[in-house]
Order: C-alpha cells, then structure tokens, then sequence
C-alpha cells in the first residue's frame, strides 16, 4: 500500500509536518479545513506552511477510523498482531491454524466494525470494515491506521484471498470464506481416494463388492461436485470481492478528485479572501497615512498662522511702542527748543543788562571824577591831644 498516497503525512516523515497532522486529523471532520488554514497561516517557515496547505480532508469512513485509533489503540493492535500472525502460518502452510485465524479474523474485524458503529451512533460502514480488513492483511496499512492520519478508506489486499467477507456476507464452507479445500483438506481428500480405491479392490473378490465400488465412486463424484462449486463460489465471491474493492476505489477515486477540487476551490476563495483583507489593509494604512499627514499639515497650518499671529501682536506693540517714543521724543525737542529759546533770550537779556550795567558805571565813575574836580581838599585831620 502506498502510504502517502492514504494518510496526510509524507511517507518520508518530517516531525513538524507529522505532529501538525497528528493534531488536524484528531479533530472533527468539519473542523478540519478551517483548523488546517489557520495552522498553515500561523507556520513561520513557509515551506512548511505550503506542505500543511496540502494536507487534504480526510473522507467519512477515514475520520471515523482515525477516531477509532485514537479511542482503541489496543484494538487496534490486535489486528495487527492477528495479521503477523496469520502471515507467519501461511508461511508455514499450517492448514488448520489458518483456518482457525481466519475465523478470528472473521469475528475481530466484525466486532470493531460494530464497535466503531456504535461509537458513532451509526450502522457499520463498509469502508470502516474495509480499511480493518486492510490492517490485518498489509503491514504497512496496519501502521497507518494505527498512525490515525488516514485520508481515505483502504482496500484489503489478496495476501489472505478469501479469508474475510464483507458485512451482511455469509462464509464459505469449511468457515473459510469460500477459500476453497485448504492444504489439510487436499490431503484428506487424497487419503479418501486411497481408502476408496483399496475398498474397490478388496470389494472386487466379495460378494456386493460392485455397489461398494459404485457407492465409493458416487460419494467421490458428490464430493468433486462440492469442491467444484465451492470453488466456483470462491470465485464469484472473490470477483465479486474485486468488483466491489474496483467501484470502492473508484468511489475513493472520485471522492478524491471531489475533495481536491474543493480544497482548491476553498484555498482559491481563501486566497482572494486573503488577497481581499490585504488590499483593504493596505487601503485602511493608505487612509490612515493620508489621514496623519492631513493631520500633520493642518497642524503645521495652525502653527504657521500661531507664529503670524503672535508676529502681528509683537508688530503691534513694537509699533505702539514706537509711537509713544516718537511722541515723547516730539514732546522733548519742543521742550528743548523752548529751553533753547528761552536761553536765547536770556542771553540776550543778560547781554543787555551787562551793557547796561557796563555804561551806568561808567557813568558812576565819571561822575566821580567830575565831582572830585569841583571839590576843595579837606586838610588831614589833627592827631587829638591827650
């Protein structure tokens, strides 16, 4: 069986890819696709991301099988030890052990078939049984629905050709499944024949001898005629077994492609999903950026026409200021040219009474001089006797 081409995984195994799908294929079936997306879009390497992307959906009766393995490992285990041990008696071409095992193969995979159908709620599902058969037929089938990652149901292979019917089917004679005589049987029949011959001859010398020779004759032509039909029976239970393993394989077959083109459509809407939330992402950081830089502009306007503003204001009072020094410089030129006339006159005033004065003693003085002429000279006065 290829085992790739029935589980999730790579029959190569990689430990991240196995551990993501051990925990995928635990889950409900329809939660699968869901949790599979989200594990691929958190997965920082992308290599892995693209191989989790490919996991497929696992049918109905493969989920149910995965469910079981996980419920009933140790069932499980009984198939696969049942299988070694019915591959080690064909081996050994133990005639009676092989029937024995194939009884037991009979009852077991019927008895977990029904026990996963009540598991569920369900009747028992053909492929569910199919896929147990499988596991005890093909090791490498047993190993993966012991894995519990199947992707589909399988086919039981011919290693134990009608060993085992399908449900609602009755065994061949002898409890083989119409297997036909085994190795035991063969034998026995050709000891059978011995005996019948020897009666023939020692019949021959006795009375009766004939229709004992005829008896033995008739009960080996019944017993040929038996084993012809059984084989016949074998034989049409065996294409019948291969017609229904071809319409299931088909119908896997079918299921697949169903599921794929599914899984493409889901991953081809997811990726214009995705493709959608970036653009409208990138769309809301384009607005935003606009938004800011608006923002940022307006911001940078207000400041502008603050800074103006606060300019005029300053202009203003530069200006008041200078008014009311221009007007005090006014106020004192005025003063000053007052001042400065006022000292003129002054001046002037002074000036004029300087002459004045100037002329009046001159006057004072010559009129001295004109009186000293007039005067007569007084004599020196007389020392007064004491």
């Amino acid at each position: 069986m290829d085992d790739a081409a029935r589980t999730g995984t790579d029959a190569d195994g990689d430990a991240a890819l196995d551990a993501v799908a051990a925990e995928l294929y635990a889950l409900d079936r329809g939660e699968f696709t869901q949790a599979r997306n989200e594990r691929a879009r958190s997965a920082a390497d992308r290599d892995l991301a693209a191989r989790i992307r490919k996991l497929r959906k696992p049918t109905v009766a493969a989920a149910r099988v995965n469910r079981f393995a996980r419920r009933h490992p140790d069932r499980v285990r009984e198939l696969r030890s049942l299988g070694d041990e019915l591959r080690s008696a064909h081996a050994e071409f133990d005639g009676d052990r092989i029937r024995e095992l194939s009884q037991r193969r009979r009852e077991l995979v019927g008895e977990l078939s029904e026990l996963e159908a009540a598991g569920v709620g369900g009747a028992v599902s053909p492929e569910v049984h199919d896929t147990f058969d499988a596991a005890v037929t093909d090791v490498d089938a047993g190993e993966a629905v012991a894995r519990g990652c199947l992707v589909s149901a399988l086919q039981p292979g011919d290693v134990f050709a009608g060993g085992l019917s399908a449900p609602g089917s009755e065994p061949g004679a002898g409890g083989r499944g119409g297997a036909g005589p085994a190795p035991g049987d063969r034998r026995g029949d050709g000891q059978s024949e011995n005996r019948t011959g020897e009666s023939g001859q020692l019949g021959g010398g006795q009375p009766g001898g004939g229709r004992a020779a005829a008896t033995a004759t008739s009960g080996e032509a019944a017993r040929r005629a038996q084993a012809e039909r059984q084989d016949r029976e074998h034989r049409g239970k065996k294409q019948q077994r291969r017609e229904r393993n071809r319409r299931g394989q088909d119908r896997h077959e079918q299921e697949r492609h169903e599921q794929e083109r599914h899984e493409r459509d889901q991953l081809e809407h997811e990726s214009r999903e995705q493709d959608r939330l970036e653009q409208e992402h990138r769309e809301r950081e384009r607005l935003e950026q606009e938004r800011r830089e608006q923002e940022r502009l307006e911001q940078e306007r207000r400041e502008r026409e603050q800074r103006l503003r606060e300019q005029r204001d300053r202009r203003r009072k530069r200006n008041a200021e200078l008014a009311e020094a221009r007007a005090a410089r006014g106020d004192a030129v005025t003063e000053l040219r007052e001042a400065e006339a006022a000292e003129a006159e002054a001046r002037r005033r002074t000036t004029a009474a300087r002459k004045a004065f100037d002329t009046a003693d001159r006057r004072v003085s010559e009129a001295e001089a004109a009186l000293a002429e007039v005067t007569d000279p007084q004599p020196d006065p007389q020392p007064d006797p004491q």
